[in-house]
């Protein structure tokens, strides 16, 4: 509704200005503007929180930014313009009623913004942990084959220990001690060298494998790691993409793990302990199986030394959900701090001062209540003709039922404006 104003002195002058019959109140502005603030942080938030495209993708958002706007200014505008003033009134149960309603559609506005706002943040973040985690993964598990491929060398010096015995054996005897050149002894200390010599070999053969292994596992690595840092592509896309590459990262894995299976040295190790007998030889099989066992033990103490190895590949983390940005609320304090403002803190604010304004204004215009005595004080009183302070009304009415007397006086020299009895007839 509103008024003409004009400027002339009579009464019929012509209006200048059409003017509105009241300002907007402040509430209701901050009321207004708080749920109009929700209604833009939901709209930049929904396109994390629902899926789809086209126009049901907008739809879906347009829609629960507006709903979200529309309930919050009808939750806060009632609570404070109806649940308030029935609150200072007495209504406890509307008080309570439209301070949970406040409290409840806050938090659920307040939740979709800030998780809206955090989540593809929250999600990078977890991608980098786990990228950090397969790389300390793929990390351990070369520097575990790396030992592997050292402990091939052993090997290679077991096939030279050979060698040289079977040449001086040829030269001098100096493991039968019975002549001279080509004998049972040597014979079986070439067939041990011929054996040495052609798992070396294979070591050898692997070694080279391995290289070439280590160096595609480093650079699937480097790609893995690289599309985890790219943030160019939508969060689908991007994870469809790396669970691509997690498969072949894990291939890369177990490729480079079987470049030197454990169980080929292993059983190398069991045919030396086992040692040797050459017929006839009972010295030279003693000493050639003493020489044979010693290289045993040591082939097999250092690989029960050898580290195993982390084994599995850290899976991919699923998508970040609501909860999840709230496990890193932390980390994203600022924004929390002002949608909770935004969504929480104003409203209930709003309605605290505005109960507490009314309840002193009803206290201002009213007074104090006092509480009603009890029935049986009510019962006695009457009983001896005894008079009573009323319960309620203005501090007018009560003082004109005081007996005698002034009112006490407060500790500031002032007296007190509240009713107060002496001394009661009979007492």
């Amino acid at each position: 509704m509103s008024q003409f104003q004009g400027t002339g002195t009579g009464s019929g002058a012509a209006p200048d200005r059409k003017t509105t019959e009241r300002k907007r109140d402040t509430v209701d502005a901050l009321i207004i503007t708080c749920a109009i603030v929700s209604a833009i942080l939901l709209a930049f938030a929904a396109p994390t929180l629902v899926t789809g495209t086209g126009m049901m993708f907008v739809a879906k958002c347009f829609i629960l930014a507006v709903g979200g706007a529309v309930v919050s200014w009808g939750v806060n505008h009632f609570a404070i313009r109806r649940g308030a003033p029935l609150f200072a009134k007495g209504y406890v149960a509307v008080g309570v009623v439209a301070v949970l309603s406040v409290l409840a559609v806050g938090a659920g506005i307040w939740t979709a913004t800030y998780s809206g706002f955090t989540r593809g943040d929250v999600e990078q973040l977890r991608l980098d942990r786990h990228g950090a985690d397969v790389a300390r993964h793929v990390g351990d598990v070369r520097s575990a084959m790396r030992a592997r491929m050292e402990a091939g060398l052993l090997v290679d010096g077991i096939s030279s220990d050979f060698g040289q015995k079977y040449a001086c054996e040829i030269a001098s005897a100096c493991v039968s001690g019975r002549g001279s050149g080509e004998g049972p002894t040597s014979r079986e200390i070439g067939a041990l060298l011929a054996q040495a010599s052609t798992l070396s070999g294979q070591i050898d053969e692997a070694r080279i494998v391995f290289e070439v292994r280590d160096r595609a596992l480093g650079e699937t690595l480097g790609a893995y790691q690289q599309l985890i840092g790219n943030q160019g592509d939508g969060i689908g896309e991007r994870r469809r993409r790396l669970h691509a590459a997690h498969a072949t990262l894990a291939d890369a894995i177990g490729d480079l793990r079987s470049t030197l299976p454990l169980g080929l040295l292993s059983g190398y190790a069991e045919t030396l302990k086992a040692g040797t007998v050459i017929a006839g030889r009972i010295e030279a099989s003693e000493r050639l199986t003493k020489v044979m066992r010693g290289h045993g033990d040591t082939l097999s103490k250092t690989l029960a030394d050898l580290p195993i190895g982390p084994t599995g590949l850290p899976a991919l983390p699923p998508k970040a959900g609501v909860s999840d940005t709230f496990a890193h609320i932390g980390h994203f304090l600022p924004v929390a701090a002002v949608t909770a403002a935004i969504d929480l803190v104003v409203p209930i604010c709003l309605w605290i001062y505005a109960a507490a304004f009314l309840d002193w204004d009803i206290y201002r215009r009213g007074g104090l209540r006092h509480a009603r005595p009890s029935e049986d004080d009510e019962t006695f009183d009457a009983l001896i003709d005894r008079p009573r302070a009323v319960s309620g009304g203005s501090g007018a009415r009560r003082n004109a039922i005081r007996l005698k007397g002034k009112g006490p006086v407060r500790a500031n020299g002032k007296p007190d404006d509240q009713p107060t009895v002496e001394k009661w007839p009979g007492a």
